[in-house]
């Protein structure tokens, strides 16, 4: 299927604008505030939900973490989802990713937390993952305060978010994890990057163009994973029997669209219940961009219903 007019419009309008200038050199507070902006101007109006409130989350080291409750059904017991938002780890934040989390509530009809983990280069791998193990923790320890099932908490994330998403339901549900705490029943990943370093076809082929420049990833991921051998992939052939059940989503037109396929392949010789969604037109990030792309509304429900009904087959 050709690539959707309106995300290619959206291409054409980011490309005329980023200008002749070299994107790697881009400070990562430039960075930042670059997402925020294209948030506020493609992320469409956001959905009413019952209850948004930030909070904060006790980690284990004693320290705060900020975090935003989304209640589609405040006081009523429901399943919960821990989500890790994307933005090539040094970028993205509570604002660029409130959109999606409000659909997912409310299509999901479930209880979202997404938590304001820490980012690089001021604080590079493993602190986005400790954070999400220490968000997933929290929320299992306050499920009654929060009217949250225990036995229906997940993790999920997009883009780079869901590379976190997936080492942190790696490090607690593969074999022999080195973790006692709790498991999450699902995990959602949308448009995930889970092989940083790699080279599949898709990565060449969507390499120029197609809303992720290379130069600007390359950076960012220096700035997370550090030098070469540092970089976490989890297409690695790491154990993945005991992962729970997977809900994948990935775009036609993105670089990471291969890995994504790749592990919903690994994951199924492993015996995990794999649900995988290609998006025909797609491109990555579009799932937040419902605003321009207005296509990626029902793709929005076609994601919240899935959740929804994965969590009530738990």
């Amino acid at each position: 299927m050709p690539i959707d007019p309106r995300a290619k419009r959206l291409l054409d309008l980011l490309a005329a604008a980023r200008g002749p200038s070299d994107a790697a050199d881009i400070s990562p507070a430039a960075r930042r505030a670059a997402l925020d902006q294209l948030a506020d101007l493609a992320a469409g109006p956001p959905m009413a939900v019952a209850e948004v409130r930030d909070l904060w989350i006790s980690t284990p080291g004693g320290e705060t973490l900020g975090a935003r409750l989304y209640d589609p059904a405040p006081g009523e017991v429901q399943a919960a989802l821990v989500f890790l938002h994307g933005g090539g780890w040094v970028a993205g934040s509570l604002k660029t990713h409130d959109a999606l989390c409000r659909a997912l509530a409310v299509h999901g009809r479930c209880k979202v937390l997404a938590p304001d983990y820490r980012r690089p280069p001021e604080h590079p791998h493993p602190a986005a993952v400790q954070d999400g193990l220490a968000a997933l923790s929290w929320l299992a320890g306050e499920g009654d305060r929060l009217s949250v099932d225990p036995a229906r908490i997940g993790v999920g994330g997009d883009s780079a978010g869901a590379h976190a998403a997936a080492e942190v339901c790696r490090l607690v549900c593969a074999a022999d994890p080195q973790w006692d705490g709790p498991r999450p029943a699902l995990q959602l990943l949308i448009c995930p990057i889970l092989d940083p370093a790699g080279a599949l076809p898709s990565r060449q082929e969507f390499r120029d163009g197609h809303f992720i420049d290379p130069d600007t990833f390359a950076r960012d991921r220096t700035a997370y994973f550090g030098a070469p051998d540092q970089v976490v992939s989890l297409l690695d052939g790491s154990d993945l029997r005991g992962l729970p059940s997977t809900l994948i989503h990935a775009a036609q037109y993105d670089p990471f669209r291969d890995e994504a396929l790749a592990y919903a392949d690994q994951l199924t010789a492993a015996g995990v219940q794999v649900r995988s969604t290609l998006h025909p037109g797609m491109i990555h990030y579009f799932y937040a961009l419902a605003g321009a792309i207005p296509a990626a509304r029902p793709i929005l429900e076609t994601m919240g219903r899935e959740l929804a009904e994965a969590f009530a087959c738990i």
